[in-house]
């Protein structure tokens, strides 16, 4: 049996804070004259400790990071009026055509309401994600073709400011830095910062999937992380494509050697989730949304007759130890 002891943000023990296989953990909570410390012990019981939805504060997004809590949201984030904008900036933005698997599927084209794409893995996915930005998983293997299209990435966002006077991702870090007192920034190799603020159009579903640094960027700055979430704000209300999010942490070789679809797939068999927790979460409009993305999670299909595709805008936040010499604190990217 291992134990795995941390503090309480933003004292976090360096050390302490390794990237960890999860398992399936039981934890006790032992007092401290210094801090408050978690005890992990490694056990069959599940991980979470509760299925409410938590407000933005130092100690749950804690728990969230640690995987005792499902989610953690921040309430109208953005006003309807400001989400009402940035849609309308979106459906002007230029978005790729769709993948050479499907650009000639007749069947495909009549069924997405969505007319171009741009895909968010390394494989040609279906069914079909719009997308307007870069994903360091699609560019994995390629560090500096990923980096040679920041820039570009970042247009939308810039427009967003100007044309709408709302910069988000400002908005989403200040938000971090006052709920934990950790510094905040964009994740970076030397002086190049990632980009973060994926924005995703779905008019169909997500497929089961997990992510966490260490595996997806062993060789970036992203692979020393050791705790990983992510953020979610729905653009436009819309029927169906609630998320899942399962009390199953993404264990990575070892669950793609088991789980984990063929190519040209991105998704994971069921099969990985079976009998475990699931919270299903069905965002509203213009609220701020966490969950911890090394759990795998999915998003149900729409119904046929959504007039809408579902717009969210997204990126990573990951716990750095080494953020500074002696203190950890958070990176964003995509």
């Amino acid at each position: 049996m291992s134990t795995l002891t941390t503090t309480t943000i933003p004292r976090i023990s360096r050390a302490a804070l390794r990237p960890q296989p999860f398992h399936h953990v039981r934890r006790s909570i032992a007092a401290s004259t210094a801090a408050r410390e978690v005890t992990i012990e490694e056990s069959n019981e599940p991980n979470w400790t509760t299925f409410e939805t938590r407000s933005i504060s130092r100690q749950n997004f804690q728990d969230l990071l640690q995987n005792r809590i499902p989610d953690v949201r921040v309430r109208r984030f953005l006003s309807a009026d400001e989400c009402q904008s940035l849609v309308k900036i979106i459906k002007t933005h230029e978005i790729v055509s769709f993948p050479s698997a499907h650009r000639n599927n007749k069947l495909i084209r009549q069924q997405d309401k969505f007319t171009s794409y741009q895909g968010s893995y390394n494989e040609d996915v279906y069914p079909p994600i719009g997308s307007v930005g870069i994903t360091q998983f699609d560019h994995a293997n390629d560090k500096e073709g990923y980096f040679s299209k920041v820039k570009e990435a970042r247009l939308l966002q810039e427009r967003f400011r100007k044309e709408a006077n709302i910069d988000v991702l400002s908005r989403v870090k200040d938000v971090l830095q006052r709920a934990t007192g950790l510094p905040v920034r964009i994740a970076r190799e030397d002086d190049r910062e990632y980009f973060a603020g994926l924005i995703r159009l779905i008019n169909k579903s997500a497929l089961l999937h997990a992510d966490y640094g260490p595996y997806d960027g062993p060789q970036w700055e992203i692979g020393r992380i050791a705790a990983q979430v992510t953020w979610n704000i729905l653009l436009k209300q819309v029927d169906g494509g609630e998320s899942v999010v399962y009390d199953r942490p993404w264990e990575g070789p070892s669950d793609n050697a088991q789980f984990k679809d063929p190519p040209p797939g991105y998704g994971y068999s069921h099969s990985a989730v079976e009998g475990r927790a699931s919270k299903t979460m069905k965002y509203d409009e213009g609220d701020l949304h966490f969950f911890n993305s090394r759990n795998f999670h999915e998003v149900k299909a729409l119904p046929s007759t959504a007039a809408e595709s579902r717009y969210t805008m997204s990126s990573f936040v990951g716990l750095l130890p080494n953020f500074w010499p002696s203190q950890p604190g958070l990176i964003l990217w995509s």
